[in-house]
């Protein structure tokens, strides 16, 4: 199950294209992997566009250039663990 909690943004607006929602975005977003083994929680601070992941194991690294698309489909993923190790694992 995921928790996605939105703080200091606007997400539940509809854009026409990637643009309008990367400009919309202000702060950070977390999302939390309640039944994931690998991954806890991913925070997203749309300033610096750095995703910072956290291990279930512990530890936690941060993934530099992630767009707010990006941090979404992974936030909405069926599988944290295998969805991060496809696509952000050797970004960071």
């Amino acid at each position: 199950m995921l928790d996605v909690q939105e703080s200091r943004c606007s997400l539940g607006e509809q854009f026409d294209n990637a643009e309008e929602l990367e400009k919309s975005m202000t702060g950070t977003q977390a999302a939390y992997f309640t039944s994931s083994t690998a991954i806890s929680k991913a925070e997203y601070d749309s300033g610096s566009r750095v995703m910072t992941v956290y291990f279930a194991k512990g530890g936690q690294t941060d993934v530099p250039d992630v767009s707010v698309q990006e941090f979404r489909a992974f936030a909405e993923s069926p599988s944290a663990g295998a969805y991060f190790n496809q696509n952000f694992k050797n970004k960071g």
